[in-house]
């Protein structure tokens, strides 16, 4: 292969992609124990360690934008709770029929999973 064709083949990789392709070889220390539960999981271990890792650190982001959701929420919560009532009130509907409350709890937020409002 000719080397502009190569150049014309590297320019046609999205960056996104060519930044996957490249590897830069390191050197762990991991328990025997692990690496044998790795070694029957997949038997290319940088694969198995770069998807785990991978995973990991997406559910760290997917964590940290949970936790500044909340924050946020409860940042809000007086004024969502009056925004609740004030609706509650133009519907006609007694205050008690329909009873929530945003929660101020960002352990029970993430416990049950919702946008912080409870029932």
């Amino acid at each position: 292969m000719e080397r502009q064709d190569v150049i014309s083949q590297v320019q046609k990789v999205p960056s996104s992609e060519y930044n996957c392709l490249v590897r830069v070889k390191t050197s762990i220390t991991l328990p025997s124990d692990l690496l044998k539960i790795i070694d029957r999981a997949d038997s290319n271990r940088s694969a198995f360690l770069e998807k785990a890792a991978r995973a990991y650190l997406a559910r760290l982001q997917k964590a940290q934008r949970e936790a500044q959701d909340v924050a946020i929420i409860n940042a809000n919560a007086d004024r969502l709770n009056q925004e609740a009532l004030d609706v509650l009130d133009y519907q006609g509907l007694p205050r008690g029929a329909a009873s929530f409350t945003w929660s101020r709890s960002p352990a029970h937020a993430i416990q049950s999973g919702s946008a912080c409002l409870s029932w």
